[in-house]
């Protein structure tokens, strides 16, 4: 009879202790999940990354790693931020954020930094952010010049504890009219 109200007892407490579990959200005070990216983090506007808060992660957290992917066509992809090593104690990236984690390379142009997207043809495109908890921090000694997505992707296998995903959407035809560029002086 012990071993039986025992058991409910640790059956119990395991359902209560996975309620009480918060999920891990990633957010920002920007836009809202599926909602328009500010011209402002684009190439038509300033170009600075987007602010971005999150919370939730699991306790076993030692790093985290962020990709803003963007999937045009069937089997392409295009990455505009890589950002790993952020240390666990971080929360927020703040707009523009610099000096937090390490850089990888976007597909943009090639660089270690935020690629602001501003991407061609009509109709809106969809963004993909993804922060990725990690059960350990990745080697430091990638090159700062070549860590893109596929082998960030790769190099985290087995160390992923819990991914947040947050979506936004630009379309750069309705931003450009509804501020256009003025005409050039005579």
């Amino acid at each position: 009879m012990n071993r039986v109200l025992f058991l409910c007892g640790l059956c119990l407490w395991l359902t209560g202790s996975r309620a009480l579990a918060e999920p891990f959200i990633l957010s920002s005070g920007a836009f809202t999940n599926g909602g328009c990216l500010p011209v402002r983090y684009t190439g038509d506007g300033e170009g600075i990354s987007p602010p971005l808060t999150w919370q939730g992660a699991p306790p076993s957290t030692k790093a985290y790693a962020l990709i803003m992917d963007h999937y045009p066509g069937p089997g392409d992809v295009k990455w505009y931020w890589i950002l790993y090593n952020i240390p666990p104690e971080t929360k927020v990236l703040p707009a523009d954020a610099h000096g937090i984690g390490r850089q990888g390379i976007n597909s943009v142009n090639g660089q270690a930094t935020y690629a602001p997207p501003h991407s061609r043809g009509p109709g809106p495109k969809i963004y993909h952010l993804t922060l990725y908890a990690l059960s350990a921090p990745l080697p430091e000694t990638f090159p700062p010049t070549s860590l893109d997505r596929d082998e960030l992707l790769n190099h985290m296998r087995g160390l992923i504890l819990a991914q947040a995903k947050l979506q936004v959407i630009y379309d750069r035809s309705a931003s450009l009219r509804a501020n256009p560029t003025p005409p050039p002086p005579p």
